[in-house]
């Protein structure tokens, strides 16, 4: 079981937390009440969420597409607050993490750092479908056929 949440961290003026110390925040990307993420020594994208005491294994990936976040306070005017184009996803356990990982299909060929799928159903598997070779490839028309069309051309103007 895995959870997934977007990497976009509040700005310093809206955390809670402003009474703890500045030690306790070095090297920490997220630091909510109860909820820290750091990056792990063992990869780039790997990360460990700690949530009320529990640490778990999260995998920080880019999204095929980039997401804008909108904000309303009356469903009627809505505003663009940020874009999304990375999330984390938290696994449950190094095993878990290892089980989802290895199973066909997972990483696109060719674009390891991509998440596979978009967040809506559309875009599932949107690396594969959008960014694979084409299966034809651009050929330049025959020189004589643009000969006669740059004659043809010349002689109507």
């Amino acid at each position: 079981m895995s959870m997934m949440m977007g990497t976009s961290v509040p700005p310093p003026h809206m955390n809670n937390n402003s009474s703890s110390s500045n030690s306790n925040k070095e090297g920490k990307l997220l630091d909510l009440l109860g909820v820290t993420c750091e990056p792990s020594e063992n990869g780039s994208t790997l990360w460990n969420f700690s949530c009320d005491g529990a640490t778990y294994p999260a995998r920080l990936v880019n999204l095929p597409c980039t997401v804008e976040l909108l904000k309303t306070h009356d469903h009627a005017l809505y505003h663009k607050s940020t874009d999304i184009s990375q999330l984390l996803i938290v696994y449950e356990d190094m095993m878990s993490l290892d089980e989802v990982e290895s199973a066909s299909g997972y990483k696109a060929e060719g674009f390891p750092s991509y998440y596979h799928s978009g967040l809506t159903p559309p875009m599932k598997r949107v690396v594969e479908r959008r960014f694979q070779a084409r299966e034809h490839k651009a050929v330049a028309p025959p020189k004589q056929e643009v000969n006669e069309v740059e004659k043809e051309l010349q002689s109507l103007i």
